[in-house]
């Protein structure tokens, strides 16, 4: 009887404060100033979703730490072939149907990209497992800054 309280209090305790599934909530700009530390590392990010243009790729950054020359953070979202089904996927593909750029919470993984470049391939790519939610739309395509697919 001992052994089956003690049994039921930690899977009580385990499930009331779970946070295994849960991936780590991190600082995009922290990942790509320390790339080899989250490589291959699944956590939940909020970024800036920049939707592609005729040959532009999509490309994601964050709002603190845009890419710039000698800064070079682009980073691709590799979205599933089935993420239009996802919660937040039919809002996230009329964000690029209509080109604007979004504030985005994605869950996903984080890789780094081996060499050598060629130089217009992104150093970095997440690969997009959950859209958590729509922060914002900028709907004015007023942004100031542009991505640079060199």
């Amino acid at each position: 009887i001992a052994i089956v309280t003690a049994l039921g209090i930690l899977s009580v305790t385990r499930g009331h404060g779970q946070t295994a599934a849960q991936p780590e909530k991190v600082e995009f700009c922290q990942v790509v100033a320390s790339p080899t530390k989250y490589n291959m590392k699944s956590m939940s990010v909020v970024v800036t979703y920049w939707p592609g243009v005729e040959d532009a790729p999509s490309v994601l950054y964050g709002s603190s730490c845009r890419p710039r020359e000698g800064f070079d953070v682009r980073t691709e979202p590799v979205l599933p072939e089935y993420w239009k089904t996802l919660p937040n996927g039919k809002a996230l593909a009329r964000i690029i149907k209509q080109h604007h750029p979004a504030t985005v919470e994605l869950v996903g993984t984080f890789r780094v990209r081996e060499g050598p470049f060629d130089p217009n391939a992104f150093p970095f790519s997440f690969a997009i497992t959950r859209i958590a939610r729509i922060v914002s739309i900028d709907r004015t395509n007023n942004n100031r800054w542009q991505p640079s697919h060199q």
